[in-house]
């Protein structure tokens, strides 16, 4: 895994205090970082222009340390339309100047096409080097509009550190020092393009040992798929799994299909008295039943259920089983007495409970659970899905929190795991109900809660990455077909 952190100004000026690192060092290595990525990109499309927009913080240093590294290579021009005030930065600006490098301070929608006009566009790569992670309120006018222009040419754009104001549309993010949680909110997804993190001039190990991570990126390495490795086995040995259905039993057998075709090996859809389950055709691979089978090692309750039906029968028997493991998800969120019942759970001995919200059910999880963060305002709710997460598993020990959004922020004992590489054909219905059903799988077969998380919610991200991530036409059982082609 990948640290992920909120601060990332700490850490550097524990790192120039601790190793003496002077701050024009870590400058120009944030520079050779920016001008490595560049000539990578050039080797393809044989790049002519790099126009650098420079702001008067120590980003706007990075910008112009750049430009100088770039200086007889391509034709390079700086826009900055403030003369440096961070020392570092007006440093570098003093020597862009006596190079005789290009810079321009009129950045005036009017003055940019002008400029624009007579390049190859296409040949062109943009650096936003404007606002770094300090810049706080909105964005003139003036700005947004030259933003606006510069997002809508057919040039590659690099970001430095981060996008400016999350504005710019970057091909490429190049973060400083360590990676940074603000790049992995979901609105940031539509902005970040790929991020790569630039050494300062010290080992990553050694910048980051000074705080622990507020987050932590997962990883393809950090999965762990439930190949069967054991010739002597049987059904029994890879757990059963009970699926409620309800209302929307379609919900349940996309669900259950997916908890089979993840290694459980019996899956049962369990009828409630309202269930539409006669309206399909259901494979023979699925069993039905009335109650609970006896060697049930996992019940997934909430997709598609209904918010009236009982779940007498489920807390019965998590409180009464062996192996109280649940995935809870979709409708549950809505029963009136869902916290009890939820408190109820938690206290069970050993209980493994993974909860798997999209953003409006984690916003009723959270008037009801954490008021203190609530907001009629759902996007701020997504914006403090970190602190939801700690605080919500804090007082519920037994509980995984699965957070679903563009990127998916899972809760685990206090600390935050982010996936971030699905992609927009995920938003589909029943791509939700496959995720528990992937979860429920592994809890089946013993796994802990949180590494059936992190399997279910990167095995899930990751199926869309063997499409093209716009398709439109990926369906649940196209993503559970994918699943069966990953390797860990």
């Amino acid at each position: 895994m990948q640290n992920l952190y909120k601060d990332s100004n700490k850490l550097e000026t524990l790192a120039k205090e601790n190793y003496c690192i002077p701050p024009y060092i870590m400058m120009e290595n944030a520079a050779n970082c920016i001008k490595e990525l560049i000539l990578q990109i050039n080797q393809i499309s044989q790049i002519q222009n790099v126009y650098i927009f420079c702001g008067k913080g120590n980003n706007g240093g990075d910008g112009f340390a750049l430009a100088r590294k770039l200086q007889n290579i391509f034709n390079v021009k700086i826009y900055a339309p403030i003369i440096p005030s961070a020392q570092e930065a007006n440093v570098q600006y003093q020597i862009a100047q006596k190079l005789q490098l290009s810079i321009d301070s009129d950045i005036s929608l009017e003055n940019i096409k002008k400029d624009f006009a007579s390049i190859n566009l296409q040949k062109t790569i943009f650096v936003d080097c404007f606002y770094g992670t300090g810049f706080k309120g909105e964005l003139s006018s003036q700005i947004k509009e030259l933003f606006d222009f510069i997002n809508s040419v057919p040039a590659v754009k690099i970001a430095c550190d981060i996008p400016s104001a999350f504005y710019v549309n970057a091909d490429y993010t190049v973060t400083m020092g360590c990676n940074k949680l603000c790049l992995y909110s979901d609105s940031a997804k539509n902005v970040c393009g790929k991020i790569l993190v630039a050494n300062l001039g010290i080992a990553q190990q050694k910048f980051e040992s000074f705080f622990e991570s507020d987050a932590f990126l997962i990883q393809k390495n950090d999965i762990k798929l439930p190949w069967r490795t054991k010739k002597d086995s049987h059904k029994g040995n890879f757990g059963h799994v009970c699926v409620f259905a309800g209302e929307k039993s379609g919900a349940a057998i996309i669900n259950a299909t997916s908890a089979l075709k993840f290694g459980s090996g019996l899956v049962t859809l369990l009828q409630s008295k309202n269930s539409n389950l006669n309206q399909f055709q259901i494979s023979p691979e699925l069993m039905i039943s009335n109650s609970i089978p006896q060697k049930t090692t996992c019940v997934t309750i909430g997709s598609g259920f209904g918010i009236n039906n009982s779940c007498d029968d489920f807390i019965n028997w998590f409180c009464n089983s062996t192996n109280p493991s649940c995935v809870i998800d979709a409708d549950f969120f809505y029963k009136d007495d869902f916290v009890s019942i939820l408190q109820k759970l938690n206290s069970v001995p050993n209980a493994k409970i993974i909860l798997t919200p999209h953003p409006k059910e984690l916003q009723e999880l959270v008037k009801n659970i954490l008021p203190h963060f609530y907001s009629d305002n759902i996007e701020e709710i997504k914006n403090n899905r970190d602190q939801i997460g700690k605080e919500f598993t804090k007082q519920f020990s037994s509980c995984i929190l699965v957070m679903k959004g563009a990127n998916t922020f899972i809760a685990s004992n206090q600390k935050i795991y982010v996936c971030d590489n699905g992609n927009p054909s995920l938003a589909k219905a029943g791509s939700g109900d496959v995720l528990v059903g992937f979860c429920a799988a592994l809890l089946a077969q013993g796994y802990s809660a949180h590494d059936a998380a992190i399997t279910a919610v990167f095995t899930h991200a990751e199926t869309s990455n063997l499409q093209n991530g716009t398709d439109f036409d990926f369906t649940p059982f196209k993503i559970i077909q994918n699943a069966t082609t990953i390797k860990d």
